[in-house]
C-alpha cells in the first residue's frame, strides 16, 4: 500500500528498481534495418506480479502479452509469469531503468523511434 499511495517519482523509481532486477530490454533486427524493440518483466511470485502489472496500468503503459511460461522453459525450475509492455507507451509514462546498460538501450530505442516518426512526416 506505500507504494500505491506514493507520489509518481516514487512510482516510477520503484518501476525502475524492478525493471532493474526482474526487467528487460532487448532489440532484434537485421543489419540494424527494421529494429524491433522488446521491455518486458517476469516474476515466480504470481500475486506480486499481477499487482506491479496494475501498477504500469495506471501510469498509462500497456500490457501486450502477459502469459505464464510453464516449469521447463529455459531451465525454469517453477512456473512464472512473464508480462511484454508497449515499449511506446513505457517510454511515454517517461519510465525508466538505473542498469546502465538498459538504460543506454531504451535510450537507442527512444531515438531510433524518433528518427521513424520523423521520417513518416
Amino acid at each position: 500500500s506505500i507504494i500505491w499511495n506514493a507520489s509518481l517519482p516514487i512510482k516510477k523509481w520503484f518501476i525502475a528498481g524492478a525493471m532493474d532486477g526482474d526487467g528487460w530490454i532487448s532489440t532484434t533486427s537485421k543489419n540494424r534495418v527494421n529494429e524491433r524493440f522488446s521491455i518486458g518483466i517476469g516474476k515466480v511470485e504470481e500475486s506480486w506480479i499481477w499487482e506491479f502489472k496494475q501498477l504500469l496500468e495506471e501510469l498509462g503503459v500497456k500490457i501486450t502479452k502477459p502469459e505464464i511460461v510453464p516449469a521447463g522453459y529455459r531451465n525454469h525450475q517453477v512456473p512464472f509469469v512473464r508480462l511484454h509492455i508497449n515499449v511506446r507507451s513505457f517510454i511515454s509514462a517517461g519510465l525508466f531503468f538505473t542498469i546502465d546498460r538498459k538504460q543506454k538501450k531504451l535510450e537507442y530505442a527512444i531515438q531510433y523511434l524518433k528518427n521513424i516518426e520523423e521520417r513518416n512526416y
